[in-house]
């Protein structure tokens, strides 16, 4: 892959700095980040950035086929004064991308515990000087991480939102004919890039057709989630129902419901219309202003549409 052009500076107030590059972005965070390990705060900064990776063109084809977002990955990076003394040390691990330039891998310690690979930092940045001054974490590796006072589970793009209505329309889950869940009182959650997702109230799913998973997830946007397999007499979908007990705030209104994973062959019914089977490809659409169509919206074979289909809007 070639490097791209020198990213270009799009406003110069500190507040609201953002570079630009061919493959990521470079963002304000505009909140206190807090990082702790081994029981302390060995960062603390009202100065952090987001990294905002973006693909390629071929890279995002074949991202849209993993069902995965326009955004690859999203990390903090952080001054080098937002960390105590001695927190920091050297590695002899470099790091190269082609895209910024060399750097070196460094390891995070409090006490008696030691992070490796956990922190970096790019000596040569030709592509992006401003990462010159900057540490980038893996926030996954400590203890914790908090945006001002709220603990947080991975960098979120401010581009990424997630909202929820209460709705009364009726709602029906079905697996291969049998009526899992019954509902007037659903609450839809809305993702950037995902397709509409219904929780419903516990007392409105049977839970004789639920049983306990092993698997945990987490999202940076909505919390820690719990899984249930679906198991009726002709049918088991593995991991095919889920629920966050304290979602983080974007998504309070899901807490301690119960959403169905309809990819997994979970039918849906809303207002006694059967949900048509999804293709989430078609949710993570991203403007080209090459061919100008949007890549990912895909209604065919090759993950396409014209502009004019879309009423030429981005």
């Amino acid at each position: 892959m070639n490097r791209p052009s020198s990213p270009t500076l799009i406003e110069d107030s500190p507040l609201t700095t953002r570079t630009r590059g061919d493959s990521f972005v470079l963002y304000p965070l505009r909140r206190r980040l807090r990082l702790e390990l081994a029981g302390r705060i060995v960062a603390d900064t009202e100065e952090a950035v987001l990294w905002l990776e973006r693909r390629d063109r071929a890279a995002l084809a074949e991202a849209v086929a993993r069902n995965e977002h326009y955004f690859a990955s999203t990390y903090y990076y952080l001054p080098r004064s937002a960390f105590i003394d001695g927190a920091l040390k050297p590695s002899d691990e470099g790091r190269v991308d082609e895209r910024v330039g060399r750097g070196r891998y460094l390891s995070v310690s409090a006490g008696d515990k030691r992070l490796d690979r956990a922190a970096w930092v790019w000596e040569e940045a030709p592509g992006t000087p401003t990462l010159n001054d900057l540490v980038g974490v893996d926030v996954h590796r400590f203890d914790a991480a908090f945006e001002e006072d709220e603990l947080v589970i991975g960098a979120r793009s401010p581009f990424h939102t997630v909202d929820t209505r209460a709705s009364s329309r009726h709602v029906r889950v079905l697996v291969d004919g049998t009526v899992i869940a019954e509902s007037r009182s659903a609450v839809l959650l809305y993702e950037t890039g995902l397709p509409t997702r219904f929780y419903l109230p516990r007392i409105d799913v049977d839970t004789r057709y639920l049983e306990r998973s092993s698997s945990k997830g987490q999202c940076p946007y909505k919390g820690r989630s719990r899984y249930w397999n679906v198991v009726t007499p002709d049918a088991r979908r593995t991991d095919a129902a889920w629920s966050y007990d304290l979602p983080f705030s974007a998504a309070v209104g899901i807490a301690g419901r119960i959403a169905f994973w309809e990819e997994a062959g979970v039918q849906i019914e809303i207002d006694g219309i059967p949900r048509p089977p999804l293709d989430t490809r078609r949710f993570t659409g991203v403007w080209d202003d090459e061919s100008k169509t949007l890549i990912g919206q895909t209604t065919g074979g090759d993950g396409r549409v014209s502009a004019l289909a879309q009423g030429g809007s981005k």
